[in-house]
């Protein structure tokens, strides 16, 4: 099993720099997930999610379809967590020990979601602490730091 994940979140995107975001997310050992919307980013930054998780309210079923051959988890509309806790979640139950978040920032007034991808950090270190996975890390990455 991987020990190393990148997640690929439905947020901001800097898609003029392809070599960045592959330079960052493949390497050797890592399981790449896409993440509902998250998905619109793989394919011009040249990139193939190996898990696809979502209630893929952000992409058409067309769309998805590009992407045969990836595992993909389906989830209902209807729950009291995001795609992107399930999708860290799913990672720790993998015994992922380190987890790199894109797309966590939103492009401008959605600080929402940029808080609750701070907290969900906070809850997959505990989680993880509780799993024994240790050490574990979770990160943000963005081209704009």
């Amino acid at each position: 099993m991987p020990k190393n994940a990148c997640i690929l979140l439905n947020g901001y995107y800097d898609l003029t720099r392809s070599a960045w975001y592959q330079q960052q997310i493949q390497q050797p050992d890592t399981l790449l997930v896409a993440v509902d919307g998250g998905l619109h980013a793989c394919t011009p930054l040249g990139l193939r999610p190996v898990l696809i998780i979502g209630d893929f309210d952000s992409i058409s079923e067309s769309e998805l379809t590009q992407f045969m051959g990836s595992e993909i988890v389906r989830l209902s509309k209807n729950k009291d967590f995001t795609d992107g806790e399930v999708a860290v979640r799913e990672c720790i139950n993998r015994s992922v020990s380190d987890i790199t978040l894109f797309g966590a920032l939103a492009v401008a007034g959605e600080t929402d979601q940029e808080l609750g991808n701070i907290f969900m950090m906070h809850m997959a270190k505990k989680m993880a602490a509780q799993k024994g996975i240790t050490p574990f890390q979770i990160k943000l990455m963005d081209p704009r730091q």
